[in-house]
């Protein structure tokens, strides 16, 4: 039984709006296409309609799909988690890259960002090393305390992504990028 009689969907992984019933290369890019994983089934004829009539509003809107930012391979017929890395997923835009939507994630990552930098000041400031460099002082009773909990802080929070991340990448034993920037 080949990739045609069941209904296998082979999509790019930089490029998930791609989409075969047949392995091959992506003819935006030239990488190879992998199998999609889905949950429902795609007939032959929705992917070869989806291959001539990509521009089709209606059709974009009948095969919406939503793929998680990090591992663009996952494709989902809603919104949900990724299954690798518990990111949530995000619909696959037609635009003209078609590119994921990361609007969501980037404010998130904008907002942990300066939140994080605006921690990192008094952190900078109570550092002994820091102090030493510049040749002044600033002591009073619990600074090591404070120290450490504004470094949690700017841990956790600003590292939460990534140690979501790198624990659904182990929970699957695939680790990848989440695992590296989690254990750094």
């Amino acid at each position: 039984m080949n990739d045609q009689q069941t209904g296998t969907i082979y999509t790019c992984p930089m490029h998930p709006e791609i989409m075969q019933d047949k392995p091959g290369n992506c003819p935006k890019c030239g990488m190879n296409l992998v199998k999609a994983e889905k949950t429902a089934d795609v007939s032959h004829s929705e992917i070869k309609e989806s291959e001539e009539h990509s521009a089709s509003t209606s059709l974009q809107h009948q095969l919406q799909k939503y793929t998680c930012p990090m591992h663009p391979h996952i494709l989902r017929d809603g919104p949900g988690k990724c299954p690798i890395c518990g990111m949530n997923l995000e619909p696959v835009a037609g635009g003209a890259h078609g590119s994921v939507n990361h609007t969501g994630m980037i404010a998130d990552f904008r907002r942990r960002f300066i939140v994080v930098l605006i921690l990192t000041v008094p952190i900078m400031l109570l550092s002994e090393m820091i102090q030493q460099w510049l040749n002044f002082k600033i002591d009073f009773p619990g600074a090591k305390y404070v120290l450490l909990g504004l470094s949690s802080v700017v841990y956790f929070y600003g590292g939460w992504p990534f140690v979501k991340g790198l624990v659904g990448e182990l929970r699957v034993k695939n680790p990848g990028m989440m695992t590296l920037i989690g254990f750094a």
